[in-house]
């Protein structure tokens, strides 16, 4: 899934993130890693 690219998917990454962190596969440091760091330039093309 390219979010990135995609303006649809866009909106609704943070929806994605909130689900996938509400059913406990992502863990809160994991998001704020992301929004402090940003994520590795490998890990854009696919999610």
């Amino acid at each position: 899934m390219q979010c990135y690219e995609d303006a649809k998917l866009m909106k609704l990454f943070p929806e994605i993130v909130r689900s996938l962190y509400d059913q406990d596969v992502l863990a809160e440091d994991t998001i704020l890693h992301w929004f402090r760091k940003g994520t590795n330039p490998k890990g854009r093309y696919a999610f």
